[in-house]
């Protein structure tokens, strides 16, 4: 999950954006209730504004990365 300041730097370079997380580190996807069709998982919602398509999706591209999310395999024993 990106920190807290990782996601107040996205907010200020772009200032449109609102980012928000439903988790934090180290939760368990399966163990939360951010389903939107029963088999995949909402873990955050980025929304931002521009004047064309193309500079929003340029925008969303670059916070994407730069919060850098991470979703790691679940390694339960078992």
């Amino acid at each position: 999950m990106p920190t807290a300041e990782q996601v107040r730097a996205v907010e200020e370079r772009y200032p449109v954006t609102l980012v928000g997380s439903f988790y934090r580190e180290g939760s368990r996807l399966a163990e939360q209730d951010y389903q939107s069709d029963g088999y995949s998982y909402r873990y955050a919602v980025v929304n931002i504004a521009g004047m064309t398509r193309r500079a929003v999706m340029r925008d969303f591209k670059a916070v994407r990365q730069e919060l850098d999310f991470r979703i790691a395999e679940d390694i339960t024993p078992g």
